[in-house]
């Protein structure tokens, strides 16, 4: 005979799964995943079984030829960047290096990336130079996923963090006279 205490056990996680499918909203694999190697196989299994013949990428339809997309790319390239927008993604890059918490800044192509990402963002904003304003709004985008800090888990949500606050940290380049500093150094 199965002794009491394995079946309160066994109740309680069966309610735990209830709970947890009905009022966290997990969706049926992730909810079966975490509760029953069985029914996670099944799950994951049937979206083989759905996509084995149906390939999603067949059906979908070009919105751009080749030479729009050329043409697209030599006008985000075409994008103004003064030297003060310059000198300030060159000071956010650095910045990412000293933080304690961060064993490995962002490099030169990142901060090359992050040039090209914001003559786009002014590209596609409809200007031909591109403002401090667009590279600390893409700044997290562009830049959190290249630090590799000292913690583990929760390392992606802190890098975006840690950016935020260098945005805030680092002068803009403007009228400010602290700004100013970033041309002398």
């Amino acid at each position: 005979m199965t002794p009491v205490w394995i079946m309160v056990i066994v109740a309680v996680l069966a309610i735990l799964q209830t709970v947890y499918y009905n009022r966290c909203g997990l969706r049926k694999v992730t909810y079966d995943r975490h509760f029953s190697r069985e029914r996670a196989f099944e799950g994951e299994k049937s979206i083989l079984d759905r996509f084995i013949n149906n390939d999603p990428l067949a059906e979908l339809e070009s919105v751009a030829s080749g030479s729009e997309l050329i043409d697209a790319q030599a006008s985000c390239s075409a994008v103004q960047v003064s030297d003060p927008v310059r000198y300030y993604i060159v000071a956010l890059t650095e910045a990412t290096r000293t933080p304690a918490e961060v064993s490995l800044g962002v490099s030169p192509r990142g901060m090359l990336w992050m040039l090209k990402a914001a003559q786009a963002w002014a590209a596609v904003h409809g200007r031909d130079y591109v403002l401090p304003d667009d590279v600390k709004k893409l700044a997290a985008p562009v830049f959190a996923h290249r630090l590799v800090t000292r913690s583990g888990y929760g390392a992606a949500e802190r890098s975006e963090e840690l950016i935020r606050e260098l945005t805030r940290a680092v002068p803009v380049p403007s009228e400010d006279p602290a700004a100013e500093k970033l041309l002398e150094s």
